[in-house]
């Protein structure tokens, strides 16, 4: 059987939206936002600093997402992840053509006239990371992290 944090980076492979859940005065908010990840696990999107779900993140920097890859058979798979968010303040570049790509967006040799220009980038660093794979494990719930 393969590892687990393979399956899991599979899991992430092969969708490109999860549901992010914040809380803020009003109480909890999901927004379902476009993700791209790196080799550790951290999970990237991009959206508008005016979002619920981004003016949240700005007061309190705990979140969690469900990630659900759809499926025509009877294997689930899914992801729970637990963590902080934060503005990403690194190079942007490489998660530009990362987020295009996985998008099925075509990407403008102008890298000013890019997609997502304006936006702000944010990076989730999961604390705990939990997969729901059937067709491994039936409906047990396995810690990845």
């Amino acid at each position: 059987m393969k590892d687990v944090s393979v399956l899991a980076r599979e899991i992430l492979a092969d969708t490109y939206t999860m549901s992010l859940a914040t809380v803020d005065a009003a109480g909890p908010w999901v927004a379902d936002v476009i993700f791209v990840t790196d080799e550790a696990m951290n999970l990237y999107w991009v959206s508008s600093p005016e979002t619920r779900h981004s003016q949240a993140l700005e007061k309190d920097s705990r979140v969690a997402a469900s990630i659900v890859v759809d499926h025509a058979d009877a294997n689930e798979r899914s992801l729970q992840i637990g963590g902080n968010a934060k503005r990403y303040e690194g190079p942007t570049e490489e998660l530009d053509l990362k987020l295009e790509a996985k998008w099925g967006v075509p990407i403008p040799k102008d890298l000013d006239q890019r997609m997502i220009s304006g936006k702000v980038w944010y990076v989730f660093e999961p604390k705990r990371i939990e997969m729901l794979y059937t067709r491994h494990y039936e409906y047990r719930r396995i810690s990845v992290r």
